[in-house]
């Protein structure tokens, strides 16, 4: 009988990308109507290299069997849902929301991304 450890990165992954998932998701009225989530282009951005930083940490320290590699679709179809409705958010919103200091949004959105994309090379270069 398999234990609870091998799906507790899967798990712990979607319940990090859940939240983010339910943001970005269309409406019934399209994407015209007021956005849920984030407002402006930078923070999509930003929310996007998150997604992709929790897949590659979860496929890291993931202790994959036959049955949890479900798990792992269920986390990257998830992620893909997500990925489309930033992506559709994105067309819509403004480069930075109209209260937000640009360079401030950018300088985050920078830090973000970098930090994200360290996520995803560290555990590739070992």
């Amino acid at each position: 009988m398999e234990t609870i450890i091998p799906w507790v990165a899967p798990l712990v992954g979607l319940f990090i990308i859940l939240p983010v998932a339910w943001r970005s998701r269309p409406t019934s009225a399209g994407m015209s109507s007021p956005p849920r989530g984030p407002v402006d282009r930078l923070r999509l951005i930003a929310e996007g290299a998150e997604v992709v930083a929790v897949l590659a940490i979860v496929s890291f320290i993931g202790t994959w069997t036959p049955w949890s590699i479900l798990g792992w679709y269920a986390l990257v179809s998830v992620a893909a849902f997500t990925a489309a409705g930033l992506s559709l958010a994105a067309v819509s919103a403004p480069w930075t929301a109209p209260d937000a200091a640009p360079r401030k949004r950018i300088l985050v959105t920078a830090l973000s991304v970098a930090f994200s994309a360290a996520f995803v090379a560290v555990p590739l270069a070992l």
